[in-house]
């Protein structure tokens, strides 16, 4: 699971928190940024706005943007 450390930024869908990933050793391998969706099938828009933005993610390999890791839903 994770360690959340703080609120990394907040705009109009939802807010990015970063965290430590208890499950992977190491300083700088275990820091990941978690995106908490607010109301993302509230609205068929905010349904494929979210799936967009998760496929976009999948497909980012840079250096400067953390690996695409898994979602969780919470309802």
């Amino acid at each position: 699971m994770f360690i959340l450390t703080k609120i990394a930024g907040q705009g109009a869908y939802g807010m990015v928190i970063s965290a430590k990933n208890k499950e992977i050793t190491g300083d700088e391998d275990n820091l990941v940024a978690i995106k908490k969706i607010e109301r993302a099938f509230e609205h068929r828009i905010f349904t494929k706005r979210t799936l967009r933005e998760l496929k976009i993610m999948r497909l980012c390999n840079h250096e400067n943007v953390n690996p695409f890791m898994g979602r969780y839903l919470i309802v």
